[in-house]
C-alpha cells in the first residue's frame, strides 16, 4: 500500500492529494507520458504500478473525480460534535484499496 501510504500521510514524502489527481488528469489528457507523471510524482516502480492500475479502471469502473474523492476522504479526519478531528480518518486505507482494488 505504498502509494495510499503517501497519500493518506502516513509515508514520506507525502504526496498531495489534489497534486496527484490533477497529475492523473494530466496523464489521461495525453499531456504528459506516464514516465514524466511517474517521475514528477516522485512514484516508486511500485507505486507507478498502483497508479496504473487504477488509470486502467478509468474510465469504466470509475472517474477521476471518484478517485479524487475517495483520496480525499481518505486524508480527511472524523469530526466530533465540536468540530474537532478525532484522529480517525473518514474512509481507512483498507476500505479505499477494498473500494478502489489496489
Amino acid at each position: 500500500m505504498g502509494l495510499l501510504n503517501r497519500l493518506a500521510g502516513d509515508e514520506e514524502p507525502k504526496l498531495p492529494i489534489h497534486q496527484f489527481t490533477a497529475m492523473m488528469a494530466v496523464y489521461m489528457r495525453g499531456w504528459v507520458t506516464a514516465a514524466q507523471a511517474e517521475e514528477r510524482l516522485g512514484l516508486s516502480a511500485a507505486e507507478a504500478q498502483t497508479l496504473a492500475n487504477w488509470i486502467g479502471k478509468i474510465p469504466g469502473q470509475f472517474t477521476r473525480q471518484e478517485i479524487d474523492d475517495l483520496l480525499i476522504l481518505l486524508e480527511g479526519d472524523v469530526l466530533d460534535e465540536n468540530g474537532q478531528p478525532t484522529g480517525q480518518k473518514m474512509l481507512s486505507k483498507a476500505e479505499v484499496a477494498t473500494i478502489i482494488g489496489s
